[in-house]
């Protein structure tokens, strides 16, 4: 074996060795093609890898910005690696620009469904509100879910009532295997 800066490790193989078997189909194409290939594909597990997905269900989590506590109570659910879902948010400290809703929209897009945590401060929460109705016009499957059982908020108009109920893990449990 040698060193090529070109090509890295490559094995000479005697011209017989080839004659019998063909080339190679990366020879065959040409070191540009194969180099596309291997470019797209490597964007795409890349991709896949930022996600942490990897074949987990993913959901986007929408809620006001006052309930973050909710939602890092919720997303540590799919910290474990064995975990079947990845829990996917735009958080939003500031007001949100277009831009902010072109990304989300192509986040939400991407993702298996919605949860929606409700509590008194979503229904003043924009972009929460912006959230759960680009949900439901991008045909999303959507569960809204009172993080406070003593104390809930109205529910927003954009949020389909029948979509709603009590935190619980088996209701969220049962709404990600829906998915």
């Amino acid at each position: 074996m040698e060193w090529t800066s070109e090509t890295g490790w490559r094995r000479e193989m005697p011209n017989e060795w080839w004659e019998e078997r063909g080339r190679p189909w990366w020879e065959e194409r040409g070191r540009d093609t194969v180099r596309a290939i291997v470019g797209a594909g490597s964007v795409l597990l890349l991709a896949i890898a930022a996600s942490g997905s990897f074949g987990r269900k993913k959901v986007f989590v929408s809620f006001a910005v006052e309930d973050k506590g909710s939602r890092e109570h919720l997303r540590g659910q799919s910290i474990n690696s064995r975990s079947p879902f990845a829990f996917i948010d735009m958080g939003l400290d500031k007001p949100f620009s277009e831009k902010w809703k072109t990304q989300c929209r192509d986040v939400i897009r991407s993702c298996d469904g919605v949860i929606v945590l409700l509590s008194k401060k979503t229904w003043n929460a924009k972009g929460a509100r912006w959230e759960i109705k680009c949900a439901v016009d991008e045909g999303k499957p959507i569960l809204g879910v009172h993080i406070h059982k003593d104390n809930k908020g109205a529910i927003p108009p954009e949020l389909p009532k029948e979509r709603v109920g009590e935190w619980t893990w088996e209701r969220i449990e049962k709404f990600i295997d829906s998915l």
